[in-house]
C-alpha cells in the first residue's frame, strides 16, 4: 500500500492500539460512544480489546508485507474496517438520539461535533480501501 490510503489506516491502527490497551488497564466499565457499540452485545473488555488488537495487527501486516497480492493486503484491513464502520454507526445512532451511550442527553448537534472525528475516519477508511482496491495495491 503506497502512501494513499497509508495514513488512514496507519491512523485507524494507532486508533484500535490506543483502545485496546486502555481497556485493558482499565477496571471500569468503559461506556465512551466508539466503543460501547460492542457492549451492547455483551462482550467483556478483554475481548473487545483483543478484537482491536487483532484488527490492529492484521492491518500492519497488510501495511508490510510487500509480496501479499492486493486482494490479501486489503483482506487484512477488513476487520479494522468494520470495527470503525460498527463505531461510527452507534456514534449516528447517538446523534439521532440526542443521547450517549451512558445516559447523558445532549443536542444533536453537540454530539455529532464531538463524533464527527469518528464518523469520518470510518468513511474515509472505507474510501482509501476502495482507491488500494481500484489501483491494484
Amino acid at each position: 500500500m503506497r502512501q494513499r490510503g497509508f495514513l488512514i489506516i496507519l491512523y485507524a491502527i494507532a486508533l484500535h492500539l490506543g483502545w485496546a490497551f486502555i481497556l485493558l488497564l482499565s477496571h471500569d466499565e468503559i461506556r465512551a460512544t466508539p466503543i460501547s457499540v460492542f457492549l451492547v452485545f455483551r462482550l467483556p473488555q478483554g475481548m473487545i480489546a483483543l478484537l482491536f488488537l487483532l484488527a490492529a495487527s492484521s492491518a500492519f501486516v497488510g501495511l508490510i508485507a510487500k509480496s501479499m497480492r492486493p486482494i490479501w493486503r486489503i483482506a487484512t484491513c477488513s476487520l479494522q474496517q468494520l470495527l470503525l464502520m460498527a463505531s461510527a454507526v452507534y456514534a449516528i445512532f447517538s446523534v439521532w438520539s440526542g443521547t450517549y451511550p451512558d445516559g447523558t442527553l445532549r443536542w444533536p448537534a453537540f454530539i455529532l461535533v464531538d463524533q464527527l472525528s469518528g464518523i469520518l475516519a470510518a468513511f474515509v477508511h472505507t474510501a482509501a480501501l476502495w482507491y488500494l482496491y481500484a489501483r491494484g495495491e
